[in-house]
């Protein structure tokens, strides 16, 4: 059973969506690698999970990274800069035994711009949390 604190946190949480959330259409993609264990085959539509169109949160982080390297300066110089996109969801905002997967595409409703999802990990008061990258647009 959850603490009262992560209820709490539940609700924050899904007045934040209301709030700073927007909608994204999110398509189903199989991976026919989990069949024969060819990482290198295509991905296909998944027909057992329908699209749906779902309201997340699209945070964008800056980072800094130092390359791993031998001899190399550890000084501003040798540092790169980069960014994370992640999009969020919370798990009650999804139709029931929905989830997201690896693979899937969520399109941004009001830009058209895709994103494919990466990885998928759920937190305690059931956040989905998925870093993306970009995969083009409609």
């Amino acid at each position: 059973m959850a603490s009262l604190y992560d209820e709490d946190w539940s609700d924050a949480a899904a007045d934040l969506d209301a709030q700073f959330g927007e909608e994204f259409l999110v398509f189903p993609v199989g991976d026919l690698s989990l069949n024969d264990g060819d990482v290198n085959a295509m991905q296909i539509a998944d027909t057992v999970r329908e699209p749906i169109t779902v309201v997340m949160r699209l945070y964008e982080e800056g980072k800094s990274y130092f390359p791993e390297a031998r001899g190399t300066a550890a000084n501003a110089a040798q540092r790169q800069a980069g960014g994370e996109i992640q999009l969020t969801a919370m798990a009650r905002n999804l139709p029931p035994e929905w989830s997201p997967q690896p693979g899937d595409v969520a399109q941004r409703v009001s830009t058209g711009k895709r994103y494919r999802v990466v990885r998928v990990d759920q937190d305690d008061v059931g956040r989905f949390w998925m870093p993306v990258t970009t995969a083009g647009s409609a």
